[in-house]
């Protein structure tokens, strides 16, 4: 199966999540780092993960991003949707 260049990077980006500690809050720029991605592209997954509900933000200077519940809870189905929700977005607006 191939994937796009942009799930990769969002599966790293929360590989990396999964592998920070429960209460650290990573910013982008260090995600970026950790996954060697580009930080403008990991600004745009990070947003599109934060829309689907896989990752939660927080604003502010000591801001930054965590999963959405524990990684123990994720299923493939939740793997899926790292690239779904532009599809299921259009998918929404036709109905």
């Amino acid at each position: 199966m191939w994937i796009t260049r942009r799930t990769d990077y969002a599966a790293r980006a929360v590989l990396a999540l999964c592998v920070a500690p429960p209460d650290e809050l990573l910013t982008v720029e260090d995600i970026a780092h950790r996954t060697a991605t580009p930080v403008s592209v990991t600004k745009q997954v990070m947003n599109q993960l934060r829309v689907s509900g896989l990752v939660h933000s927080e604003r502010g200077p000591s801001g930054g991003y965590r999963l959405e519940g524990a990684p123990g809870a994720w299923t493939d189905g939740s793997a899926r949707r790292i690239d779904a929700p532009t599809t299921a977005n259009r998918q929404s607006d036709r109905r």
